[in-house]
């Protein structure tokens, strides 16, 4: 058998269990393993035209966009011109009254503490605290709302969960990272992005917006309601995506391809190199990928709100994505010193040194972790390594 034949049965999977019941119009997915790729497409990216999902269908990879922001950050690291331990204020002096709740805080927030979501920041999405109903009533993160200094500002009158470093909260960090980076460089996000990540590595159809030529690429995404598996979401979701954004989302606003994010991912199975690009030395890869928790501890011991459930048991957090710590209990099968993040709209990617690995996979339907997808597609390749019948 072909070795990346062994694959086939997880294609076969995702269509019985997931297409052919109508939970997902389409899906598509890349498993790199050793040298050789392994992928697959099925489905329509646009169910009501019927129009088929192809290798070069464009999603939506929202949280998916953190490890790219976290990148560019350790590569100005590694250049001297900003510093792990920096306090936020010598980027954004207008921080110097944060407050823990009503309290002062006792330190400042750090480049580090947003990279490991360690800040006290937070997400409106999240709908568990009154601080996270002040975000929604006082940030706006869609492509055309506030530009990244009019979000800072208002950021920097807004209360912290707790005191940085020390706790877990996802939060909108890596958005203020994307602004350190413009203070620091002098460039936008998105040219700094294109200039010094997606130029070099051809990753000519990951962006924070979509031309108009290539809308027809954009796969539609959808929602599952009670009662609806597959609706279409309010108009108000989003924006015209063809347009330039005045609000460059490090957290969460890229559109990219599978083949361009299996380049990104390569330079981080590579420490740092694909081909002949370096982007980062080896020991800041190795830095990203080891656990920067309180304590090291895992995300349920450490978490507040998302991601403070049993199913993260064993995981850690590094520097902009997540990393096993303890494969013995987690949940999500991987190797320790691996590398791995989702999006949003159910997308997700993971990068395993051990085994010498990537996988990729790509749909687009909301709410996140609607169908535990991650978790058994994971497992189906761990098993087909192993030789273990499906």
């Amino acid at each position: 058998m072909p070795a990346a034949a062994r694959f086939d049965h997880i294609a076969e999977f995702l269509q019985r269990e997931y297409l052919d019941t109508g939970r997902l119009a389409g899906a598509q997915l890349a498993i790199q393993h050793r040298g050789a790729l392994y992928e697959c497409c099925m489905g329509f990216l646009d169910r009501e035209r019927t129009r088929a999902l192809g290798a070069d269908t464009i999603y939506r990879i929202f949280s998916m966009t953190k490890p790219v922001t976290s990148v560019a950050v350790m590569m100005l690291v590694e250049e001297g011109r900003l510093g792990l331990d920096d306090p936020i204020t010598r980027y954004i002096p207008a921080w110097s009254d944060l407050k823990v709740r009503e309290r002062p805080i006792a330190q400042d927030i750090r480049i580090v503490d947003l990279l490991a979501h360690t800040s006290g920041l937070t997400y409106g999405i999240q709908y568990r605290t009154e601080i996270d109903a002040l975000y929604r009533k006082t940030l706006s993160m869609q492509p055309g709302g506030q530009a990244l200094d009019e979000f800072a500002a208002s950021l920097s009158k807004l209360p912290l969960e707790f005191e940085p470093g020390t706790a877990w909260n996802y939060s909108v960090a890596t958005d203020v990272l994307g602004y350190v980076i413009e203070l620091v460089s002098g460039l936008s996000l998105r040219d700094f992005f294109k200039r010094r990540i997606f130029d070099p590595l051809d990753m000519h159809d990951t962006d924070f917006s979509v031309s108009p030529t290539h809308r027809r690429r954009l796969a539609e995404c959808y929602v599952r309601r009670p009662g609806e598996l597959l609706g279409l979401p309010s108009p108000a979701f989003e924006g015209d995506l063809t347009a330039e954004p005045t609000f460059f989302s490090g957290g969460g606003g890229l559109l990219s391809t599978v083949h361009d994010y299996l380049r990104f991912c390569n330079v981080i199975l590579g420490r740092g190199e694909f081909g002949a690009v370096r982007m980062l030395k080896p020991e800041s890869l190795a830095l990203m990928t080891t656990n920067h928790l309180p304590n090291g501890g895992d995300l349920p011991t450490v978490a507040q709100g998302v991601f403070a459930n049993s199913g993260y048991a064993g995981i850690g957090f590094g520097l902009g994505f997540a990393t096993t710590i303890d494969p013995s209990v987690a949940v999500l099968r991987g190797n320790r010193g691996d590398a791995f993040w989702s999006g949003m709209a159910n997308t997700f990617f993971w990068c395993d040194p051990t085994e010498q690995l990537i996988g990729i996979f790509m749909t687009q339907i909301l709410p996140s972790e609607t169908y535990p997808l991650q978790q058994q597609i994971r497992a189906h390749v761990y098993d087909a390594i192993r030789g273990i019948p499906a």
